[in-house]
């Protein structure tokens, strides 16, 4: 079992691999859960359930996944600045900027389908899975 300066270390290095794997983002640093609304936790928290029901579908057999994607964040409302989930209880949030037209692609390279996005004006969370036959999106405001 790892101690925790060692977990600390390697939730440092996979940070700064996130961080410079999104570099074309304009990464402005890491965000902690308490610098965020108290809405977002259990707004979040609600979509992970099997039952929760998805503001939008598509088959995993479907075409074009990225497309579908991005007109489900047009809908969700356009911003510049977005929080993206990190996967990494240090460092739960990465600020980036939406400065080039494939930025959400970008995202999922780096983090896959199943990606958290919660507005630069931390109004908006936007939560994309992938299920066994379908992916799901979510939407959900504060």
């Amino acid at each position: 079992m790892r101690s925790e300066a060692q977990n600390r270390r390697v939730q440092l290095m996979r940070a700064k691999t996130l961080h410079d794997r999104l570099s074309t983002l304009e990464p402005d640093g890491f965000v902690q859960w308490a610098a965020l609304p108290n809405w977002v936790r259990p707004a979040l928290d609600a979509t992970r359930p099997t039952t929760a029901v998805p503001d939008a579908t598509l088959p995993l057999t479907g075409p074009d996944v990225a497309g579908w994607m991005r007109d489900f964040m047009e809908l969700s409302g356009l911003c510049d600045r977005w929080y993206v989930s990190t996967g990494l209880s240090l460092f739960p949030w990465l600020s980036v900027r939406a400065v080039v037209p494939d930025w959400l692609e970008q995202i999922v390279k780096v983090r896959s389908e199943e990606v958290t996005l919660l507005s630069g004006t931390q109004d908006v969370l936007v939560v994309f899975y992938v299920e066994e036959y379908e992916f799901q999106a979510f939407r959900r405001s504060g």
